[in-house]
């Protein structure tokens, strides 16, 4: 398949911010007498879509704290994190070369846009994308409504469309938009969790460029 266009999920995807993540939910968890997460791949086994979900696998009590205050929480603490944030080693290498090919690239993201957009700056990449698509607040939902909203207003051909993740959610994205998909077993959800889904799955977005070319 040759592909023109990549979506790229952001978080776990091209930021590198599953520590952090579990940091911020240890310590929230830590307050209500809740058990903690103890390892990335603890945390990979239990992240799922939607968020409200693995918020109770968790164990939060949504009668008693509702999810919405809990995700509100959530991200005053992860946005207090931005120094600390990175891209994964090679992310701006693959950017790069996947512009200079002629794709062209767009994020796709459950994250709330005003914050995605403050991160993408922060990192000086925004010239690699041809749009920033995100959600219009913090509670994480799907993202098949915006991908099929932005695909209708460019018009784009789905099915030469590679949607670039590390979660069942982004395969599921994919298949409901028909566009191809990859996902990349470093980032919130493991490897076997995405095996399952029958997506092509690699380890390292430095994998991305050879994938594309063949």
């Amino acid at each position: 398949m040759t592909y023109t266009h990549i979506l790229w999920d952001w978080n776990g995807t091209l930021l590198d911010d599953v520590r952090q993540c579990i940091i911020v939910m240890n310590g929230i968890l830590s307050e209500r007498g809740l058990k903690t997460i103890a390892s990335d791949e603890e945390y990979r086994g239990l992240f799922c879509f939607p968020v409200s979900s693995y918020y109770g696998k968790l164990g939060f009590d949504f009668s008693s704290e509702p999810f919405e205050e809990l995700a509100r929480i959530y991200i005053d603490r992860y946005t207090g994190c931005l120094p600390s944030f990175k891209l994964f080693d090679g992310a701006v290498d693959t950017l790069r070369a996947l512009k200079h090919m002629g794709l062209t690239q767009v994020i796709l993201s459950a994250s709330e846009i005003k914050s995605l957009l403050s991160l993408v700056d922060h990192f000086g990449i925004s010239d690699y994308f041809n749009a920033v698509l995100g959600l219009c607040d913090h509670y994480a939902s799907s993202k098949v409504e915006l991908a099929e909203s932005y695909f209708k207003q460019m018009g784009i051909d789905m099915a030469k469309t590679l949607i670039i993740g590390d979660t069942i959610h982004d395969f599921e994205v994919a298949k409901a938009i028909g566009c191809g998909s990859l996902l990349i077993a470093n980032g919130h959800q493991d490897l076997v969790s995405l095996k399952k889904t029958g997506s092509d799955v690699i380890f390292s977005i430095r994998d991305v460029i050879s994938y594309i070319g063949v």
